[in-house]
């Protein structure tokens, strides 16, 4: 071959504000199928009930819920059937939490391949949001059983869903991203996602509607609240599943700018911490 055919890389330092390579996560998209695959295939390896576990651990919940908050507190959900009222702020939250504890520990996962090969390092971190997906559509088939269950008919809105699974997958990759950087320098941070995850869930209107906090809280406080993006998602949920009031707007669109604003940062931050990642893992 003539030196002139022979290909030429050039390495640089990679600059803070670098516009993302999305060509080349594009071009990677057969790496994403793969690890996305290979992860929800070493989930459910060698397990007795295989997907079911998809479904146990939001249903479990959704029962104590219903005991603890509904046949105890005595929590009014309205005319809504508290288990349906529960489930459907559970299933968002499950997709949410789930994502953010996949993504969170991506990259000190597959420290083998950081540190042997290279590849878009954001490949990690979308891959697990991908196999985080199962549980959400095996989920949604028991949300539609209790709907069955109590007579229950969703109304056009429910065509929005893929909307709110993009919006809780978005929020979970804008945290998870900025944790999984952090990890692979301070194990700490990854050994705080299950306490982030437990505080976020008792902060967020899962178990009690956002009404009970309108009528409990200062005003002030009320509206911090509700800048929770996944207190966004769960009314949101509500709203398209079961047609309850949709979410206040204000808030909701500055949770949602916020939101961006931290995937955009992570997603840089991300990008910048990579070239290090094969240093610390």
């Amino acid at each position: 071959m003539a030196s002139s055919q022979i290909p030429t890389v050039e390495i640089v330092p990679t600059r803070a504000l670098e516009p993302l390579n999305l060509s080349e996560l594009w071009g990677a998209r057969g790496m994403l199928y793969f690890l996305a695959m290979r992860d929800i295939k070493v989930r459910y390896r060698q397990t007795i009930l295989g997907v079911l576990w998809a479904v146990l651990q939001p249903l479990v919940t959704m029962l104590i819920m219903t005991i603890v908050f509904s046949k105890i507190a005595q929590v009014k959900t309205g005319h809504t059937p508290y288990p349906l009222f529960a489930f459907t702020a559970l299933l968002p939250w499950q997709l949410f939490a789930s994502c953010l504890t996949r993504i969170s520990q991506s990259v000190v996962t597959d420290q083998s391949l950081v540190t042997k090969v290279y590849f878009p390092r954001l490949i990690l971190p979308l891959a697990a949001v991908v196999a985080g997906t199962i549980d959400f559509c095996f989920g949604f088939l028991v949300l539609l059983g209790l709907m069955a269950w109590y007579h229950f008919v969703p109304g056009p809105r429910i065509f929005l869903l893929p909307a709110l699974m993009l919006l809780a997958m978005l929020s979970s990759f804008a945290v998870g991203t900025w944790i999984a950087a952090l990890n692979t320098r301070f194990r700490d941070f990854g050994l705080l996602v299950p306490l982030i995850i437990q505080v976020w869930l008792f902060l967020t209107p899962i178990a009690y509607p956002l009404s009970l906090v309108r009528a409990s809280a200062p005003h002030w406080l009320y509206f911090i609240y509700t800048l929770n993006p996944v207190a966004v998602i769960v009314e949101f949920s509500r709203w398209i599943i079961l047609g309850m009031a949709p979410p206040i707007p204000l808030p909701s669109v500055l949770s949602l700018v916020g939101v961006l604003v931290l995937l955009v940062s992570s997603a840089y931050f991300y990008k910048k911490q990579a070239d290090l990642f094969a240093d610390f893992v």
